[in-house]
């Protein structure tokens, strides 16, 4: 494959292609061609150069829009920074697997905080109700406004 046919299949500059060469990323041989010198790259190289920039460019690309395959990063300060890594080592994990499994439990034991705020504005709502005698709108205002914060 010439230059140009061999940028193509990439999908890169031929000036890239020739940094690749030039970096030994890729041999190409030199031939004659139309009383031209010229590069020639073998087609089995080229896809194996293809394969392993897919790999790279995996890292590159942003992460997914689904929240269930997503990644999640952050920076921490070194004093966090290593307290984490010490209270992942104690448990035998990783920092990321520690970081992963601190983050879900707080999601969850937030999720389970709001749950119990939304049941106890259901009860206040009902005894205001029934007991208080107020009327639902009113009723229904006081515990969005007190209880809910909304």
């Amino acid at each position: 494959m010439n230059q140009k046919e061999a940028a193509a299949f990439l999908g890169i500059s031929e000036r890239m292609l020739r940094t690749y060469t030039a970096q030994g990323r890729i041999g190409a041989e030199r031939e004659i061609v139309r009383g031209r010198r010229t590069l020639v790259y073998d087609p089995a190289a080229l896809e194996a150069l293809r394969e392993e920039r897919a790999g790279e460019r995996r890292w590159r690309t942003p992460p997914p829009e689904n929240p269930s395959t997503g990644l999640v990063s952050f920076r921490l300060d070194a004093y966090y920074l290593e307290r984490l890594t010490g209270d992942a080592a104690a448990r035998g994990m990783s920092r990321g697997e520690y970081a992963r499994f601190l983050l879900l439990q707080a999601l969850e034991g937030r999720a389970g905080v709001e749950a119990l705020r939304a049941d106890l504005a259901n009860a206040v709502y009902a005894l205001l109700v029934a007991a208080g005698d107020q009327e639902p709108a009113k009723a229904q205002e006081w515990v969005r406004k007190n209880l809910l914060k909304k």
